[in-house]
């Protein structure tokens, strides 16, 4: 199995690597750093045969923090002057808000960009509630801007989460922007 794209907090996650340029019988160690700009942890795998187990308890995983996380897989041998040490693969997980945690407590899990389209939105249609009109973006709250100013962060926002949404969909298989060619 690869990497998971997206972890539960609080839940049992395990997943199966083999490398075979650096297998675990040959003395090999595969650890996982992950990060992002305010957690970080890192998990090592247990050698299975030529390949690896990566295994996070659930008391482990209920400790971190939800969000989009960096990581960065290791390989290393040896130790002092006969180390060796190679950044095998890197990508992207999202650890998804613990549900035994969290459920009742009404969390928001829309992105940044989102929140603060929506609250542009309910300011600029006289809806906002204080919450909405106190987001502050750049500094200043949304209330203390002018309807132009609205309008243009508003266009900004809005191309920013339909990025984010094609980003969703192109994750999830679903496809992408369409290239058109002609033909003459």
């Amino acid at each position: 199995m690869n990497e998971p794209k997206e972890i539960v907090a609080g839940d049992t996650i395990t997943w199966d690597k083999s490398i075979s340029d650096y297998k675990a019988s040959g003395g090999w160690t595969l650890t996982y750093y992950f990060w992002n700009t305010t957690k970080d942890f890192s998990v090592v795998a247990a050698a299975d045969g030529d390949g690896y187990t990566v295994s996070i308890s659930a008391t482990i995983s209920a400790a971190y923090t939800p969000g989009k996380y960096n990581w960065k897989s290791i390989v290393s041998k040896g130790t002092g002057e006969t180390l060796e040490r190679y950044t095998f693969e890197e990508g992207t997980i999202t650890v998804l808000h613990n549900p035994a945690v969290t459920y009742g407590k009404g969390i928001d899990t829309r992105s940044e960009t989102k929140k603060a389209l929506d609250s542009i939105d309910a300011v600029l249609a006289g809806t906002a509630t204080k919450e909405q009109a106190s987001y502050t973006i750049a500094g200043r709250s949304i209330t203390l801007r002018t309807v132009e100013e609205l309008t243009k962060l508003r266009a900004h926002f809005a191309r920013l989460y339909a990025k984010e949404l094609r980003a969703r969909k192109i994750e999830q298989g679903l496809g992408g922007k369409r290239n058109l060619i002609r033909f003459s």
